[in-house]
């Protein structure tokens, strides 16, 4: 399986104990561009961090849609969401984006960035619950004592991108305080694309009215597992979607993953 996959792929994961070479040789300000950014990677189970940019790294900020991944945790482990099929129906409502505009479930919810259906898990969560996961999770400045806006998200909640990776090196080792269960289901939701010896997943957000984008996620590769965050800001360009276009080209000449075009993905 490993002949159809680039040479640099492949010669990453040659010697498994050594420090990949190819982590460190990312042109870091070729990918921003004009684009203010910053991203920080972390491998599971050793003692070893990249970051391009440490005091935007250590920034706390608007988690946008990235915090829908606490929300559906939260959702879970109080018996407002079965599993990734739960379906809730849409209101008719008019939303921004069209692929909104129509019952979803969890799985669904979550691929496409549905603020409806997030917000009312958040609801049905209610705020003492939610309150209580976003302390015990550690997540960011923990305060969600704003209401809720469209977004299911807390105006009051912020997270560095430090915390973002914090939070997910959690989740994909089962040590948020959640049902091991509902945190093995919200990975299976994150994955974004594979193939032979490699995921990739995360989630985007977007503040429109910040102009700023995330990409938060995962990416396992031949036995080794990484977890990650980027955020760019920026007059114009910057978003969830240009956000994951980024951390794929950073990945890529990391050679965590082979340098493809990506699926079609929603904000």
């Amino acid at each position: 399986m490993l002949m159809c996959l680039p040479i640099a792929f492949v010669a990453l994961f040659a010697e498994p104990q050594s420090p990949p070479p190819q982590l460190l040789n990312v042109d870091f300000p070729g990918i921003f561009k004009n684009l203010d950014g910053c991203f920080v990677i972390r491998e599971i189970g050793r003692d070893w961090t990249l970051r391009y940019r440490d005091e935007r790294c250590a920034k706390r900020q608007n988690p946008c849609s990235t915090f829908k991944v606490v929300t559906a945790l939260a959702g879970l482990q109080a018996g407002v969401l079965t599993d990734e099929t739960t379906e809730f129906k849409w209101d008719g409502s008019p939303q921004t984006f069209k692929h909104s505009e129509r019952d979803h479930t969890l799985a669904t919810a979550m691929r496409d960035s549905v603020n409806w259906y997030f917000k009312k898990v958040a609801t049905d969560v209610g705020s003492e619950r939610m309150s209580r996961y976003v302390k015990d999770a550690a997540y960011g400045n923990r305060d969600v004592s704003s209401p809720l806006n469209d977004a299911a998200l807390n105006d009051s909640m912020r997270v560095s991108a430090d915390e973002q990776i914090a939070f997910l090196e959690k989740l994909y080792t089962d040590k948020l305080p959640f049902d091991p269960r509902h945190q093995a289901l919200v990975r299976r939701i994150l994955i974004r694309d594979s193939g032979p010896g490699w995921v990739f997943s995360g989630k985007t957000g977007t503040a429109q009215h910040e102009r700023l984008g995330w990409f938060v996620g995962h990416v396992h590769a031949h036995g080794r597992d990484f977890v990650f965050a980027l955020n760019v800001e920026g007059p114009s360009g910057a978003s969830g979607r240009v956000a994951q276009a980024l951390t794929r080209k950073v990945l890529a000449e990391m050679g965590l993953i082979p340098d493809v075009a990506p699926t079609g993905e929603k904000k």
